[in-house]
């Protein structure tokens, strides 16, 4: 009889501990928000700069889905804060390699459009957990869900105003670090010329606790009186190293400020 006692009360612990363990991880959305902008944060602190390997294929689309336009990239990518710089290896049109000739002029576009950005305020898109987005959004937590086998809330933002560096979206959210593991997210308001646009983030961990773009998907139709497109957009990332120096000169943004 004190045996079944004992295993009575065992149990009635264990369901004690468990219901405790589970409240004391019931969060609501403001302090999940708020882990993930300090997620955010002690990232940005740490990670000053970084580079990697990317291969683009860049796809453009007839009105029934046909693939009219296909070039694929290769290029390193140098990133110091939220600037970037792209540095081209080779290009393939239509499956034919460029010639060096081609894709020195094809840099001096990609330079020039990173220094016209550099001039342009509001040029980048704002991230609902970023310092600067602070207050521009509201947020309702969907569900929970896995990505790679990690527990995450799904969290959906929507910007308290329309503009075309806010964004609305779902942001999966790690349940252990609170950073974030992917995305889908579209501009509150689409850019000139663009009648859609949607953005397919995916992040992985290149060091402890250190999570990066690897996957970015753009999907998007566009027009300017009667020359619609559609388009599609794919990079994939490899071969990151942190914190390896940069310097500013490499940045042609940085330059045009």
């Amino acid at each position: 009889m004190k045996k079944i006692y004992l295993v009575l009360i065992l149990f009635l612990l264990f369901l004690f501990h468990n219901a405790e363990t589970q409240k004391a991880f019931s969060l609501s959305i403001d302090q999940i928000v708020r882990l993930a902008q300090e997620a955010r944060k002690k990232q940005e602190l740490y990670v000053i700069d970084y580079t990697c390997l990317c291969n683009e294929e860049l796809r453009i689309l007839d009105k029934n889905g046909k693939v009219k336009h296909q070039e694929t990239t290769k290029r390193k990518v140098y990133v110091k804060g939220d600037i970037t710089h792209d540095e081209l290896k080779s290009i393939q049109k239509k499956g034919k390699p460029l010639s060096d000739k081609e894709i020195k002029k094809r840099q001096k576009e990609i330079d020039e459009e990173e220094r016209k950005k550099g001039k342009e305020k509001d040029s980048k898109w704002v991230s609902p957990f970023e310092e600067k987005g602070k207050g521009q959004f509201e947020f309702k937590l969907v569900r929970e869900d896995t990505v790679n086998s990690r527990a995450t809330y799904v969290i959906f933002v929507n910007p308290k105003e329309k503009a075309k560096e806010l964004v609305q979206g779902l942001y999966w959210i790690d349940k252990q670090s609170f950073r974030i593991l992917k995305s889908e997210f579209s501009p509150s308001k689409n850019p000139q010329f663009v009648k859609e646009m949607k953005i397919f983030v995916d992040f992985t961990e290149v060091d402890n606790g250190v999570f990066l773009p690897q996957v970015f998907k753009i999907k998007g139709k566009g027009g300017f009186l009667f020359f619609k497109t559609n388009f599609e957009m794919e990079r994939t990332c490899q071969d990151y190293e942190i914190n390896v120096g940069l310097k500013e000169e490499i940045f042609p943004e940085l330059q045009a400020q």
